[in-house]
């Protein structure tokens, strides 16, 4: 499934073997140079491989089709169609209007009863709400 042939990736092995040697020899000695430049020969080398693979899958989609012709006529294909009606009311609520649930509890439903919030001082008078004003800006 790989396009082109081992060429590929001996040549891009070598352009990047000279590529990083003419970049690498002005800076460093000749040993570290080949060393570099060995180490880049092979990673380009083992890259080239991948991306042969990648371009051999992208340029070759007749025999894909091939072969997914080949499995749907086996099995139909699953998740390649949509249903796009609207189910019931009654099938949205799952039978909860109905009553199904199981209840773990014998006891029966009470709601929260808060308490309801009352201020202390009803209509007081000017001199106990400033008071009261003072004292809550002081803390």
């Amino acid at each position: 499934m790989m396009l082109g042939t081992i060429r590929w990736n001996i040549a891009t092995g070598i352009i990047g073997f000279i590529l990083t040697f003419l970049i690498s020899y002005p800076n460093n000695v000749l040993s570290v140079t080949l060393k570099n430049s060995f180490y880049s020969m092979i990673i380009m080398f083992v890259c080239m491989f991948g991306f042969r693979f990648v371009l051999g899958v992208l340029m070759d989609p007749g025999k894909q089709k091939e072969d997914m012709q080949g499995e749907e006529q086996q099995e139909p294909a699953k998740g390649t169609t949509i249903d796009l009606t609207t189910p019931a009311d009654t099938e949205l609520r799952g039978g909860l209007s109905k009553g199904t649930l199981d209840d773990s509890d014998d006891s029966p439903f009470t709601p929260l009863n808060p308490p309801k919030l009352v201020s202390k001082v009803k209509n007081g008078t000017p001199e106990e709400l400033t008071r009261a004003l003072r004292q809550m800006s002081e803390k």
